[in-house]
C-alpha cells in the first residue's frame, strides 16, 4: 500500500513538473464554455491553461502591449484584424470559430412578452418606450458595437443613446438586467440562454447588425507544440459540443 501511494505521489510530481503551460485570452461571452473546455483539456493532457476574460477590445490592446497571451478568441472580426495588421497574431492561424446572435432581453419577471422572433416595429417600440438599455460599451465591446449598429439600422440610436447604460463587457450588461436595474438589455443569445434571471424578448434580425463571428488565432511567436495542441483542441468536435451547449454555433 505504501509502495502504491509512493508511486502515485511520484507519478503526480513527475506530471506536474513536466506539465506545459499556456495562456488564452478570450472574449467575456465565452467564459463558461472555454472554462469547461480547459477543464477537459487539462484532464486529458496534464497541461495547464491560464485564462483571462474581458471585452475583446480590452484584450486586443493588452496583446498589442505584449501581454503574456498565447491564444486569442475575439468576439468580432474587427479586433482580430486590428491585431493582424499590427503583426501581433500569426496570420496562418486566424480562423473562424463560433457564431452567435444578438438578443433583446428583459428581467424574467418583466411584463414584456417574449417571442422567438423580434420584428423591427416591435423592437423600435420597446427600445424607445421602455427606458434605459444596458449594452456593452461600443467603444471596445463587440456586443455593444453590434447593439449600436442594430439600433442605428432601426433608426433609434440618436433617440436612445443618451439613456443607454454602457457597460465594460457584455457579462456586466447581462448582470445589470438580471438585477432588474434596467428594463432592457442587448446581449448575445449565448449569455441570455443560460440565465434564469432574464428572458429573451427576441433575436434581432442579423441584417440589422451583420453576422456575429468569433475568430481564434495564436499570438505571434507563440506557435509551439503545446499552444498548437490547445488551439487545435478548441476546434474539435468535443469542444464544438461544449460551445453549442452554451448557446454558440461552431463554424469552420
Amino acid at each position: 500500500m505504501r509502495k502504491l501511494l509512493l508511486l502515485i505521489m511520484c507519478t503526480t510530481a513527475f506530471m506536474t513538473a513536466n506539465a506545459e503551460k499556456l495562456t488564452i485570452y478570450a472574449a467575456a461571452s465565452t467564459t463558461n464554455a472555454v472554462n469547461e473546455i480547459i477543464a477537459n483539456y487539462e484532464a486529458e493532457t496534464g497541461n495547464e491553461v491560464t485564462s483571462s476574460y474581458a471585452s475583446s477590445g480590452t484584450l486586443a490592446k493588452q496583446i498589442d502591449n505584449s501581454a503574456p497571451a498565447d491564444i486569442f478568441i475575439s468576439a468580432n472580426v474587427k479586433w482580430m484584424t486590428w491585431l493582424e495588421g499590427k503583426g501581433k497574431v500569426d496570420k496562418t492561424t486566424v480562423a473562424p470559430l463560433l457564431a452567435n446572435r444578438l438578443a433583446l432581453i428583459a428581467p424574467s419577471k418583466s411584463e414584456i412578452k417574449a417571442s422567438e422572433t423580434l420584428d423591427n416595429d416591435t423592437a423600435v417600440k420597446l427600445l424607445t418606450t421602455s427606458g434605459r438599455i444596458a449594452i456593452g460599451d461600443p467603444a471596445h465591446v463587440p456586443a455593444g458595437i453590434y447593439a449600436q449598429k442594430a439600433m442605428e439600422s432601426l433608426g433609434v440610436w440618436e433617440e436612445v443613446s443618451g439613456t443607454v447604460a454602457r457597460m465594460q463587457n457584455v457579462r456586466v450588461a447581462l448582470a445589470t438586467v438580471e438585477k432588474n436595474a434596467v428594463p432592457l438589455g442587448i446581449v448575445y443569445s449565448s449569455d441570455a440562454a443560460r440565465s434564469k434571471q432574464v428572458k429573451i424578448v427576441g433575436l434581432f434580425d442579423e441584417e440589422l447588425h451583420g453576422a456575429i463571428r468569433y475568430p481564434v488565432a495564436v499570438v505571434a511567436g507563440k506557435a509551439n507544440d503545446t499552444v498548437m495542441s490547445f488551439y487545435n483542441y478548441l476546434k474539435t468536435e468535443k469542444s464544438a459540443k461544449i460551445f453549442e451547449k452554451y448557446g454558440f454555433k461552431a463554424v469552420k
